[in-house]
């Protein structure tokens, strides 16, 4: 869809499908393959969009699980609420081009917002620490950064 205000843009006009809809929040963001109108009613009005991902694999993994889950969590900030059904496209068998496994929201979101709070646990005091040393050494590559710090050298 190009970027995040053509994809708000098309939200708010009702499109029936976007693909490759730009999603941000204050901290995360992420490229949804396709979001689809449905009617249930949202912030949006009496419609919603639920979030389908389309996938190579045949089998379904937690990751990609996990990845709906986060689209969902920056969807639901868009249209007030979460919608239940997580949706991977996958390659048929022959008999039918796609396949659905669909996954419930409310199953993986105690399990999501936990891995999410840890990641960011994780990860935020380091960008802090990297913001800083981009403001005192100037812009230098993250590799160049990195490197210092593992080899040991001061970073600040």
């Amino acid at each position: 869809m190009g970027d995040l205000a053509t994809t708000q843009a098309a939200i708010v006009a009702g499109v029936d499908v976007i693909a490759q809809a730009h999603l941000a929040g204050v901290a995360w963001h992420g490229v949804a393959d396709f979001l689809v109108r449905v009617d249930a009613p949202s912030a949006l009005g009496p419609r919603s969009y639920e979030i389908h991902e389309a996938k190579l694999a045949t089998e379904t993994r937690a990751g990609a699980v996990l990845q709906l889950c986060g689209y969902a969590a920056l969807l639901a900030e868009v249209q007030g609420r979460a919608l239940p059904r997580l949706r991977i496209v996958a390659p048929g068998d022959g008999a039918e081009p796609f396949r659905f496994d669909d996954h419930r929201f409310d199953e993986y979101a105690a399990v999501y917002r936990m891995l999410r709070a840890d990641l960011e646990a994780a990860v935020i005091p380091v960008a802090g620490v990297l913001d800083e040393l981009r403001q005192r050494r100037g812009p230098r590559p993250l590799c160049q950064e990195l490197g210092a710090i593992v080899a040991g050298g001061s970073a600040l």
